[in-house]
Formats: C-alpha cells, sequence, structure tokens
C-alpha cells in the first residue's frame, strides 16, 4: 500500500502519520510505504502529485526489495492524500505495462473537487468553527491549485473526470458531519455508474478525519481498519499471498 497524508496538500509528514500507517500495516498484513511528497505553497501542483506518482511508480518496480508484492499494490490516503491516491490512479489507468498497476484504492474523506458556490455537506458542515472549514479548504486550494486552469484538471479535481471506466476497485470512506462527505459520496456513485467495483460507508456522527482517530473515536477507527483489509482482499485474486507485515517511508 503506497500511503498519502493528509494536510491540505501544504501541512502534515510522514511523522504526522506514522502511527496511522503502522496501524494500517498491522490491519492489513501488509508493506505500507507513506510517501513525503512536497508540499505547497513552495511546491505548487503538479509537484505533490508528481511525487505521489513516481513513488508508486517506485514500489510497483521495487516491491520485492521492501518484502512486498507488485502484483496486489493499492493506493490510499486522507483529505488531500485521498485526493491524491485518486489521482494516481486515474494517471496509472491503462498503464499497467510501463507504469504501477494498482490493483486497489482507498480514499478516506477526500477531497475530490472544488466547489463554488458548494455542495449541501459545505452548506451543513463547512461553516465557522467547523473542523475544516470552506474557508479552509479556499486556502488549501488557493495554495495547491493556483492557476484558475489547475482547477479544471482530473488531476486535482478528480470529481471533473469524464470517464471513470477502467479504476480499480475502491473502497470511500466518509463522515456524516464532514464538509467533503458529498464529493465522496458523488465519486463513489460516479464510480459504480462507470462499472468499477466500488463500495461507500458513511461514518454516522463523524467529522472530517474522525474516523482516522483510535483515541477520539475508537470504534470508528477499529471498523475503517477491518473495512480496508476486506475490501483489499476483495479486490485481490484469491491466489495472491498477504505479505509480511511491514512499514516503510519515501
Amino acid at each position: 500500500m503506497v500511503y498519502f497524508h493528509g494536510g491540505g496538500w501544504c501541512y502534515g509528514s510522514v511523522n504526522s502519520h506514522d502511527s496511522l500507517c503502522r496501524a494500517y500495516a498491522t490491519a492489513c498484513n501488509a508493506v505500507v510505504v507513506s510517501v513525503e511528497y512536497r508540499l505547497a505553497p513552495e511546491h505548487p501542483f503538479p509537484a505533490g502529485f508528481n511525487d505521489c506518482y513516481s513513488a508508486t511508480a517506485w514500489v510497483s518496480k521495487h516491491a520485492e526489495e521492501l518484502r512486498g508484492d507488485a502484483t496486489t499494490l493499492a493506493v490510499a490516503g486522507d483529505s488531500a492524500g485521498g485526493n491524491l491516491a485518486a489521482a494516481v490512479a486515474l494517471k496509472a489507468r491503462g498503464h499497467s505495462i510501463d507504469g504501477p498497476n494498482i490493483r486497489f484504492e482507498c480514499l478516506i474523506c477526500p477531497v475530490l473537487d472544488y466547489h463554488s458556490p458548494g455542495t449541501p455537506s459545505y452548506a451543513e458542515h463547512g461553516g465557522e468553527g467547523a473542523f475544516v472549514s470552506r474557508k479552509n479548504m479556499e486556502e488549501v486550494f488557493r495554495h495547491y491549485a493556483p492557476k484558475p486552469e489547475d482547477l479544471t484538471s482530473p488531476l486535482v479535481c478528480p470529481l471533473k473526470a469524464q470517464d471513470l471506466s477502467g479504476l480499480p476497485p475502491a473502497l470511500i470512506l466518509t463522515g456524516e458531519r464532514d464538509l467533503l462527505r458529498d464529493e465522496g459520496e458523488a465519486y463513489a456513485a460516479k464510480l459504480l455508474d462507470a462499472g468499477v467495483d466500488v463500495s461507500l460507508k458513511r461514518f454516522k456522527g463523524a467529522v472530517h478525519f474522525g474516523m482516522c482517530s483510535p483515541i477520539l473515536a475508537p470504534a470508528d477507527f477499529s471498523l475503517s481498519l477491518a473495512l480496508m483489509k476486506a475490501h483489499w482482499q476483495h479486490a485481490l485474486d484469491a491466489s495472491a499471498t498477504p505479505s509480511e507485515t511491514f512499514h516503510s517511508t519515501l
């Protein structure tokens, strides 16, 4: 599993998400590679995205060195990291010969579009005082994708992709009280319409990133681990051999 941390493309690091990635490695019996991609505003799009795609391609080619298996490759991420995972899967589609062959993607409360005026969940849960607000999202988008044309790219806003067919099976986790809820669920619906095997779970009462906190929401966290493991295994061939638990950082 190649994991991309959240933080609005401007914050976060492999250190901020280390314990989370270790939990995923243990729960899924997997090699988890956590990527230290370049951050905005110093490095706006496409710098961070290019780092994530290059890292995924590198892991695919060097999986055995990490005691992994390139034929069971997954990408995952939370928030802006979920955006990067979705974008990497989009670019990798159809490039299994010369690029990473992604078998599964897990998007946790992902950023998938730029909304003006916004979705119902933006109106309901994006006000001042929200864990993540509309003001927060406008700020990080301004740093990550400063050019107006960036906001039309599916690699910045995957929900804008016209064709989602041929993408790997996906698990999308959303929070009921998260302003990003509706775009995650719209992406799941669009994947389903494109014939992609997709599973969606809305966590009742959860705020943004809530299902990733073993302290604030231990039951939700445990369920998210179980869902990730079950759906990743479902996406793989029955003959795939689980990898030895291991955690690595690029």
